[in-house]
């Protein structure tokens, strides 16, 4: 009887295979070309972040020769966060790939299957994760799988949250200037980097989106061939745009309600800096103080080798580092 081969479950190997494994974009979030939050791997389990209050002022000419305008010192801050830790286990009996390897031929292809559809199963899990913690950095705060909070943005940044009332529920509002009027907020909080913002889109629950397609305001724009789409067309996942904002349906998922109802948050794109996802190392004695990576995965043999058990884990830390930037829409 050929031997299990032990390679297929090395920790190179492991990390390999899960890293590799395609990402499958469930997530309306994750799946945004270019992607709202930019990635980095960081050594430590604290996020620093300095935080910079001050503000682009114009120079006041002066003669030649003249004594220069004194540029104020910017007072700074340190904000210190830590990095939550997720991690999945699963145990992968050996009588679990019985009876399924090729007669006489030795090929463990049926190993390395169970073991990647396993990685596979705890890779959508983390990604769900991530997606989960990422929707809540756009709300202000970070919620565990159980509801509590991890990371309170307005609290951490010592900020209050921006709203717009859409007022769906009057008929002569009109939807895209009350848009235009959440996008000057945002544009507000921004300061001087609103000029780069490269597009607006707008995170909202399944009511909420609804109202805004019924609208008189958004029927009449519906109205016209250039619009007639949006009233034809399923554009829950993007399409409907109105004042310059995409309109884009989250869908609840994970038994998690992910925007509650008649609820919308704006979002800038394309703004440096302004989401980003850490990711921090595992606990292992091999990945203390390197850079983190997205996923990492390990096995340990069962007693006397009747199997695997496997673990795969992330350290991912999503931030909004302006949280008054994302304005909160309501119906």
């Amino acid at each position: 009887m050929p031997m299990i081969n032990d390679d297929l479950f090395g920790n190179t190997e492991l990390l390999r295979a899960i890293n590799a494994l395609p990402y499958r974009p469930g997530g309306r979030i994750s799946s945004r070309k270019p992607r709202i939050f930019a990635e980095k791997g960081i050594a430590t389990l604290k996020f620093r972040l300095e935080e910079i209050n001050g503000t682009i002022t114009l120079i006041q000419t002066s003669p030649r020769g003249a004594p220069a305008e004194t540029h104020p010192f910017t007072p700074r801050s340190e904000i210190e966060l830590s990095v939550p830790h997720v991690r999945v286990r699963s145990t992968v009996q050996a009588d679990s790939w019985q009876d399924r390897r090729g007669f006489g031929t030795g090929q463990l292809a049926n190993v390395e299957q169970e073991r990647d559809r396993v990685l596979a199963e705890h890779s959508r899990r983390i990604e769900a994760t991530i997606e989960w913690q990422r929707m809540g950095a756009i709300k202000g705060a970070v919620l565990d799988a159980d509801g509590s909070t991890l990371v309170d943005l307005f609290a951490t940044f010592g900020v209050t949250q921006q709203t717009t009332d859409c007022e769906l529920d009057v008929t002569t509002t009109h939807l895209p200037n009350k848009l235009v009027a959440a996008r000057r907020l945002s544009e507000a909080a921004l300061g001087d980097d609103a000029g780069i913002v490269s597009g607006w889109v707008a995170f909202c629950s399944a009511s909420f989106i609804d109202k805004a397609r019924a609208h008189p305001s958004v029927e009449a724009y519906a109205a016209g061939w250039a619009g007639a789409a949006v009233m034809r067309d399923d554009v829950r996942a993007g399409g409907l745009v109105l004042g310059g904002v995409e309109l884009i349906e989250i869908p609840d998922g994970a038994g998690k309600t992910w925007i509650a109802t008649d609820e919308a948050f704006l979002v800038p794109e394309g703004v440096d800096g302004l989401f980003m996802t850490n990711y921090a190392p595992a606990d292992y004695t091999d990945t203390v103080n390197k850079e983190g990576l997205p996923k990492y995965s390990r096995a340990e043999p069962l007693p006397f080798n009747r199997g695997w058990q496997i673990e795969s884990q992330s350290n991912p830390l999503s931030i909004c580092t302006r949280p008054r930037a994302v304005v909160k829409l309501t119906a």
